[in-house]
């Protein structure tokens, strides 16, 4: 991401969801052209807080992916896995 400040949505550009999951909490950032559109954030209950790190992360999809759904609706949507997402030069 270049900045921390929110950019207007543009519903002719492709958008990007990245999610992701903590102990206590999901988030999601909406992205176009790399900068944040959205964001969105939730608590776990302290059931979900014992879920395995995995099952975490996939709520976090599934969070993200329903917050932004009326944004991107006809969109072409992606979800880098972090693999992809945290290399660089």
């Amino acid at each position: 991401m270049k900045s921390l400040s929110l950019k207007y949505f543009d519903k002719n550009k492709a958008v990007n969801v990245s999610v992701d999951a903590s102990k206590n909490g999901l988030g999601a950032v909406l992205l176009q052209e790399g900068q944040p559109v959205a964001y969105g954030s939730v608590s776990l209950t302290q059931t979900q807080q014992r879920y395995a790190q995995i099952e975490k992360e996939l709520m976090a999809v599934v969070y993200g992916v329903g917050a932004f759904q009326l944004l991107y609706l006809r969109k072409d949507c992606h979800s880098p896995d972090k693999s992809q997402a945290n290399t660089g030069p």
